[in-house]
């Protein structure tokens, strides 16, 4: 069993070219050495993507839901799950995500982050409303993008924004 990412906090993303900023006498060299080798080793895998503004970015609306059920879908092109979920004063959202790899009783209860202002999408015969956010699932199979969900603390409140 594979444990989900926890999103704790909001950090604040530096731009890259402070990268090349810092001197290594303030950081010491070896540090300086394993950050951008790691910087490097994630470029590899997924490039960073192209800047933008942070106005556009206060255009995603993200909210804190809590997963009420998570059955298997049929008649999608890739296992996924329909996920039901209270987004609190906004109601209830479906939306339908390639979770298939986490069992449904470690979906259920847990409070996660989506994005709700994507419009509806048709996946297979179901329609999704919202985007539950996730990072990639280690044992996805080839040509799937399996995910785990991104969850938060259960004490977040259904339908707050995230920022």
């Amino acid at each position: 069993m594979v444990d989900a990412p926890v999103l704790s906090l909001v950090g604040r993303a530096e731009p890259r070219e402070s990268w090349s900023t810092w001197a290594p006498s303030a950081i010491g060299h070896s540090a300086l050495s394993s950050g951008l080798g790691m910087l490097m080793s994630v470029e590899k895998q997924a490039p960073l993507k192209s800047l933008i503004t942070f106005g556009k970015f206060a255009n995603v609306d993200m909210r804190v839901a809590q997963v009420l059920s998570a059955p298997m879908a049929e008649g999608t092109r890739n296992p996924c799950r329909v996920i039901d979920l209270d987004v609190g004063h906004l109601g209830k959202l479906r939306s339908i995500g390639q979770f298939a790899l986490v069992p449904e009783e470690q979906l259920v209860g847990r409070k996660v982050i989506i994005c709700c202002n994507l419009g509806a999408r048709a996946m297979g015969p179901y329609t999704s409303e919202a985007l539950v956010l996730g990072v990639p699932h280690p044992q996805s199979p080839e040509g799937q993008d399996q995910a785990m969900p991104l969850y938060v603390d259960g004490s977040a409140r259904c339908g707050e924004g995230v920022f």
